[in-house]
C-alpha cells in the first residue's frame, strides 16, 4: 500500500540519533521513528512482560496516527526498519484550560530490544517531537513502581520523579502504585526547546 505524502517527511525528521549527548557512545542503538503500518500489528502485541499484562485483549485491528494533539503512536524501528516497538501518548488534563493539559507517554519495546538504551532514546525523541508539535508545556509518563528498567531509563532520558501515585494501574493481580515522571519544556536546551520542524505534521498537515 502507498504511504500517504505526509509519510516520507515525517520520517525524515525523527531520527533518534539527532537526540543531543544520547548517542555518542558507539554501542548507542541507531534507531529512528515512524508512523504504524498495518504490517506492524503482527509484531506490536504487547502483553509479553508482568507490567503490560492487562488481561485478555482483542488483536489490534488499525493503526495509530501519529495525533499530537490527541493520542497517538510512533514505531520504533532499527537501520534496516526492524521494529523495535512503539511510543504511544494520550493527553491528561490537569486543569480545565487547554494550557493545563499535557500528553502522557507509554513504551513497548520486544523482548530482544530490551536493555539497549532504545527506551532513553526514543522517549526523550518523542517528547521533544511533542513539545515541537504543540504548546504543551510539560510530558508526563507513568510507571509501575517495580519495573526498575523503565523508570532508569525515564531517568536517563532527562525526566524527573515527582511521586508515587498510588493504587492506579490496574492489572488482573489488582492496583499497583506507579511513579509519575516529567519533563518540562524549560528542561530542554534552548536549541532543542525553540526547535520548530515544521515538516512534521502528520496525516492533518497540508503539505
Amino acid at each position: 500500500m502507498e504511504e500517504p505524502r505526509w509519510f516520507a517527511a515525517l520520517v525524515s525528521v525523527l531520527d533518534c540519533r539527532s537526540v543531543p549527548d544520547m548517542s555518542k557512545s558507539p554501542d548507542a542503538p541507531r534507531i529512528s521513528l515512524r508512523p504504524e503500518r498495518v504490517s506492524d500489528l503482527q509484531v506490536l502485541t504487547g502483553g509479553d512482560s508482568r507490567f503490560d499484562d492487562f488481561g485478555s485483549r482483542p488483536p489490534r485491528t488499525h493503526i495509530s496516527t501519529p495525533n499530537y494533539a490527541g493520542s497517538g503512536a510512533l514505531v520504533i524501528v532499527d537501520e534496516n526498519d526492524e521494529v523495535c516497538g512503539y511510543v504511544s501518548w494520550h493527553w491528561n488534563h490537569w486543569g480545565p484550560t487547554p494550557e493545563s493539559h499535557c500528553p502522557m507517554l507509554g513504551i513497548w519495546l520486544r523482548e530482544s530490544w530490551r536493555g539497549r538504551g532504545v527506551g532513553r532514546l526514543a522517549q526523550r525523541r518523542v517528547a521533544e517531537i511533542l513539545f515541537e508539535q504543540t504548546t504543551t508545556n510539560r510530558v508526563e509518563a507513568h510507571t509501575d513502581v517495580e519495573n526498575v528498567p523503565e523508570w532508569r531509563a525515564l531517568e536517563a532520558a532527562g525526566f524527573t520523579r515527582e511521586g508515587i501515585i498510588r493504587g492506579a494501574h490496574w492489572r488482573p493481580d489488582g492496583y499497583h502504585d506507579g511513579y509519575l515522571y516529567s519533563i518540562l519544556r524549560g528542561d530542554l536546551s534552548p536549541d532543542i526547546r525553540d526547535q520548530r520542524c515544521s515538516a512534521a505534521r502528520g496525516p492533518d498537515s497540508s503539505a
